[in-house]
């Protein structure tokens, strides 16, 4: 039978274990927090950028014809490639984002079955 001086200790690290646990949860709710900031604000930012790109190249002088910036098949392929990569970040990260908040905390997981070897 424990003493009573180990049943307070034991109660005293499991008062610390949950104060330990709330404030991890508190600064993971804050940095999950300025994670979606960051997300929103370089969302914004490349938004900008591409909007900038976009208007940019503007129509020759009295000319219906493209300015010559914008009139190499280079140029042309670069932007095609930059939208490819933003379409494939998209797909990346559109899912984690979809899913943020619906994962339960590691502890709160059912635990992974054991495989054993036959």
């Amino acid at each position: 039978m424990p003493s009573d001086e180990e049943i307070t200790r034991v109660r005293r690290l499991i008062s610390r274990v949950k104060a330990d646990l709330a404030n991890t949860l508190t600064r993971l709710r804050r940095q999950n927090a300025h994670v979606k900031q960051l997300e929103r604000r370089l969302s914004e930012a490349l938004g900008e950028q591409a909007w900038r790109r976009a208007t940019s190249t503007n129509y020759g002088s009295g000319s219906r014809s493209w300015n010559s910036r914008s009139s190499s098949p280079t140029a042309w392929e670069e932007r095609d490639q930059e939208l490819d990569a933003a379409r494939a970040a998209n797909r990346e990260l559109m899912p984690q984002l979809n899913t943020a908040g619906r994962c339960p905390a590691p502890w709160q997981r059912a635990p992974r079955p054991i495989r054993q070897r036959c």
